[in-house]
């Protein structure tokens, strides 16, 4: 299909493009008025001014900051090209401020989110329509399903990278999907936009392009030509990427942190010296020195106890190594639980308790329902799922999208990377849950009004108990 095909909202998807949209401005447009008096000034320091400022659910504020003063912020190694998306946008901003002299760093970032999220929508309702072969009705319910999420709606409005990855990776499964349903064998050039974008905004994501492309292409995926171009060229140009971004921004950046912290030390003695040569009887050189050394031992372990009591130190899992890739890794965070409660428990439906807190400064790791309904609801729409996936497994679409979740229980489940605060990383998996309901919903018999009838409930059950939370968080 043509780039014009792709991206042309047909009349059919028109009006509830439209409602979902007024949906997703009425939440950017809550964000923006919450935060826009402090967050509209000009500032010396934005860092301290937005992360002092904007607390949800640990959510990265790194858009808001390289939009207002552009460097690459972003961790350089799992995300490679979002500074560079987000460059032109910066430039934007940088005229406005030289206009208005006002910051519009959080309008700005809720006008691209809204698109986003609109194409979003757009990609699964086609999923569901075109690769899954469900009437208008029942593939507008589960889209609207879909939304009704805890953690859907955040992505909507948080200025994280969670709302773009999650339209590249639907925009994938689409492409993927229509490929596969017209016999078609995804292509090189395909294959490698997909990959640089949806790996440019979150490199593990990039894997998932990799998965969908061979289930579609199966042992045509490993052609020498095919693997050359689509695959190892394109996973160069990201290498390449991250160490041109080490090289010229992290690098430095982390060489004049370490000449800070030296002149800070240097300061610091000093005036340990100066305060102890006014008091001290002894003006000995070396036991001076002595006295220093102790002093400093005594501050730094004094440091240490209090840095282990801080809820980042005490929620931080074990890594299975304190060095590379491995200190990203958690072996001591409980597993089952946090399938449970973070998972599939917060994603969808709130927690009362902690409601948007960080893990990383007051919520613990682990939050319970207070009520035993929210955990039938979670179990209801799993067994809606796994039901979904007996009877439709045929369809090629559900084992794309089950080796996604897959990939992503590898990572968060079984390695631990972010275990302690995987809802976070939830709109990356979140839509494979009504792509593996949408079967019950395909035939008419007594099973698909009984999932429909299941589905409109859960709807507007998740829509009252979320907002119920979200929106009064707005005016706080």
């Amino acid at each position: 299909m043509s780039i014009k095909q792709l991206f042309k909202i047909s009349k059919e998807e028109r009006p509830i493009a439209l409602l979902l949209a007024l949906f997703f401005i009425a939440l950017n447009s809550l964000n923006v008025i919450k935060y826009f008096d402090r967050f509209s000034q000009l500032s010396a320091n934005y860092h301290d001014l937005f992360w002092n400022n904007y607390h949800v659910s640990g959510f990265d504020l790194i858009t808001y900051h390289s939009m207002s003063e552009w460097d690459v912020r972003y961790e350089a190694t799992r995300h490679p090209l979002m500074a560079y998306f987000i460059h032109p946008l910066y430039m934007l901003n940088k005229w406005l401020m030289s206009l208005t002299g006002s910051n519009w760093a959080t309008t700005i970032t809720a006008i691209v989110w809204c698109v986003s999220a609109i194409y979003s929508f757009v990609f699964l309702y086609r999923i569901l329509r075109q690769l899954m072969s469900l009437s208008k009705i029942n593939a507008v319910t589960l889209c609207l399903f879909f939304y009704s999420m805890g953690f859907t709606m955040l992505a909507v409005f948080v200025p994280d990278h969670f709302g773009p990855s999650m339209t590249m990776l639907l925009l994938t499964i689409y492409i993927v999907g229509d490929n596969i349903k017209n016999n078609r064998e995804t292509g090189k050039s395909p294959t490698a936009f997909l990959f640089l974008f949806t790996a440019g905004i979150s490199l593990s994501n990039g894997i998932k392009v990799f998965i969908a492309t061979l289930t579609n292409r199966g042992k045509a995926f490993w052609h020498p030509k095919f693997l050359g171009t689509a695959v190892i060229l394109p996973s160069l140009l990201i290498l390449g990427v991250i160490l041109v971004n080490h090289h010229f921004f992290v690098t430095p950046r982390a060489e004049a942190r370490k000449q800070v912290q030296a002149i800070e030390s240097q300061r610091m003695l000093e005036e340990l010296r100066r305060d102890y040569l006014d008091t001290a009887t002894v003006k000995n050189p070396e036991a001076v020195e002595a006295a220093v050394r102790r002093i400093v031992k005594e501050r730094a372990i004094e440091k240490y106890r209090y840095n282990r009591k801080q809820a980042w130190s005490m929620h931080a899992g074990k890594p299975i190594s304190k060095e590379g890739f491995a200190a990203w890794t958690d072996i001591s965070t409980p597993r089952w639980k946090s399938f449970v409660e973070n998972i599939f428990g917060e994603p969808i439906q709130f927690h009362e308790d902690y409601f948007l807190d960080d893990v990383n400064i007051k919520r613990p790791v682990i939050v319970n329902y207070n009520h035993w309904y929210n955990y039938a609801v979670e179990g209801i729409i799993l067994l809606l799922a796994i039901i979904g996936i007996m009877k439709g497994y045929r369809n090629k679409v559900i084992p794309m999208v089950l080796a996604f979740f897959s990939f992503d229980l590898l990572i968060h489940l079984v390695l631990g990377f972010g275990l302690n605060e995987v809802y976070i990383m939830s709109p990356h998996y979140l839509f494979i849950i009504p792509i593996c309901i949408s079967p019950l919903l395909k035939d008419n018999n007594i099973l698909q009004k009984i999932s429909m009838t299941t589905i409109a409930m859960l709807t507007l059950w998740l829509y009252n108990w979320n907002l119920s939370l979200l929106l009064p968080w707005f005016g706080e």
